[in-house]
């Protein structure tokens, strides 16, 4: 990673119960370590761009969201995403400044 020998770190790999493949990685610096890049660690300057969650009810998602002052980047808004299908979805954008997206599959 380049950060040289001795820098602490969190490094998490979640999986779906049951899952034997595709999960998501989580690296974390502790204690404020950090490679100095001069440019903010923020999209679009991050290795992954966005994390997709899909509920059964984006409207409650929305609101809770907006209830724990999460910024609301997209609102709700009706999508034809060409591996979810179509649907609803919003963009929030977590505390930590990464871009989550809710998904919420249209039936019919």
């Amino acid at each position: 990673m380049g950060t040289g020998p001795g820098v602490p770190f969190r490094f998490v790999a979640l999986y779906a119960q049951g899952a034997q493949q595709n999960h998501i990685l989580l690296l974390d610096f502790k204690d404020g370590n950090q490679i100095d890049t001069g440019v903010l660690s923020q999209i679009p300057n991050q290795g992954l761009g966005m994390y997709t969650y899909q509920t059964s009810d984006i409207n409650e998602v929305h609101r809770r969201a907006v209830a724990h002052g999460i910024e609301v980047l997209s609102p709700i808004q009706e999508v034809d995403d060409s591996i979810l299908g179509k649907g609803k979805a919003c963009l929030l954008l977590s505390p930590n400044k990464m871009y989550i997206e809710i998904f919420e599959k249209t039936h019919g």
